[in-house]
């Protein structure tokens, strides 16, 4: 380990390395905050993660003091001892160096704190290419700078040293909006790259809800840009439902979460006719009819309701339903309904579900080979 190594190189790690645990703690909590911490406003939120930057740097640069800047040497016995320190040690010192940096940009927007914090971290993964998190935050540097090829170089470059799943989720997510050709947008085989990643991301740890969102977003983005098919989309929203469950980096309050539910078609923008391609995501209010074909009532994010009638099928096939259960329509196919009552004249338009492969209920399909069986409806 660290302290063993700097042992051997005469360095005291009573008084110097006893600070790594912090400073990863600090590193820990600044991700943690920034990340997943969203039941305080923006202002107190920007506050917090100010003085944990703070205390990062304050802490770091302490360090820095005892050891000497390993660029520059130092005049302090235990300077001139740290030259003699393993690279793997002089390494770690120069990743914390570009953490520190990393969240002083991140909090002042400082664009000398990103230089240094690139100059620091490759000094850091140069050294000692085993450090993930360093080649992690190097990615984030250069996709800060906008050179996304260099940034997707890192994110891979962690991934040849070990699984790390900040860096398949890093890496997912680049593949997705990194431009393919001629600036267009990524190509089928990128996105199909990023959902085997997140896939892979997901078996590492199945309690994680960050990997979860991931995978969702993949399969969302390959949807809409690429396939289509209907149990992309089911399986998208099938992984945020998991991540919103999760234990670890729980989303039931992220906000990306709810805005990427909120990219399928709300209710109130179809059109009349087929919609190909497109994704009802509602919650299920109320069944209005029990016979054929049923009708159920769904309301989406907006507060738009409408009926869905669900042809080929009988009640016994419907998964119990509850107020608030998802329901997932894909290519819902919309259809005007006008009708004469008590001297009025009602308008309205009503989703029609043909396949009932197209339907989903609280992530639940309606088995097709079990319909038109004559169960009786109760």
């Amino acid at each position: 380990g660290i302290n063993a190594e700097y042992m051997e190189a005469g360095v005291s790690t009573q008084s110097t390395w006893e600070y790594g645990g912090r400073v990863e703690a600090l590193m820990d909590r600044f991700r943690e905050t920034e990340e997943f911490v969203f039941d305080i406003s923006t202002g107190d939120k920007q506050t917090r993660l100010s003085e944990i930057s703070v205390e990062l740097q304050k802490l770091v640069g302490e360090v820095v003091e005892k050891v000497g800047d390993l660029d520059t040497g130092g005049s302090s016995p235990l300077a001139r001892k740290s030259a003699k320190a393993k690279p793997v040690d002089r390494a770690r010192l120069a990743y914390w160096q570009g953490k520190a940096a990393f969240a002083d940009y991140t909090v002042a927007d400082n664009e000398k704190a990103l230089k240094l914090s690139e100059e620091k971290l490759t000094e850091a993964v140069k050294l000692d290419p085993r450090i993930l998190d360093g080649w992690n935050t190097l990615g984030e540097v250069y996709w800060k700078m906008k050179e996304l090829q260099q940034a997707q170089w890192c994110f891979e470059g962690s991934l040849d040293q070990g699984d790390s799943k900040i860096a398949m989720v890093l890496l997912s997510k680049l593949l997705r909006v990194k431009p393919g050709e001629n600036g267009q947008k990524p190509t089928k085989a990128a996105i199909e790259r990023s959902l085997d990643i997140a896939k892979r991301a997901v078996k590492l740890d199945l309690k994680d809800g960050e990997l979860w969102f991931s995978l969702g977003n993949a399969y969302l983005h390959l949807f809409f840009n690429y396939s289509g098919d209907r149990q992309h989309m089911q399986k998208c929203l099938s992984a945020y439902t998991q991540a919103k469950k999760a234990v670890v980096h729980n989303y039931q309050c992220h906000p990306d979460l709810h805005f990427n539910r909120g990219t399928v078609t709300p209710l109130g923008e179809l059109k009349i006719g087929d919609n190909k391609g497109q994704c009802v995501y509602a919650k299920f209010l109320a069944c209005i009819s029990r016979e054929a074909p049923i009708i159920l009532l769904i309301m989406d994010g907006t507060g738009t309701c409408i009926p869905v009638s669900i042809y080929n099928c009988n009640i016994s096939l419907i998964p119990p339903c509850h107020v608030g259960y998802d329901v997932i329509i894909t290519d819902p196919l919309v259809k005007p309904v006008e009708f004469r009552a008590n001297g009025s004249d009602v308008h309205y338009r009503s989703i029609h579900v043909t396949n009932i492969k197209s339907i989903t209920i609280d992530d639940k399909s309606i088995l097709a080979d079990k319909t038109r069986t004559g169960t009786k409806t109760s």
